[in-house]
């Protein structure tokens, strides 16, 4: 057995990040937060999204588009 394959102990850490729709273009707001709810009580009117950002990479979590 390797040490690579043993489990982690180590906590994955997941952030909820808000993008805002700029002509063409997605800009991503400056705070991320810690929850899909509160993030989603942030978000603006104007069509947006909610990328939830984690160690093994980032995907969509809501889309108001």
């Amino acid at each position: 057995m390797l040490i690579k394959d043993l489990p982690s102990t180590r906590k994955e850490v997941v952030l909820f990040k808000i993008q805002v729709q700029d002509l063409l273009c997605w800009k991503e707001l400056p705070k991320a937060y810690s929850t899909l709810a509160s993030a989603m009580a942030n978000v603006p009117e104007k069509p947006s999204r909610i990328m939830k950002r984690s160690d093994k990479g980032w995907e969509i979590a809501w889309s108001n588009k």
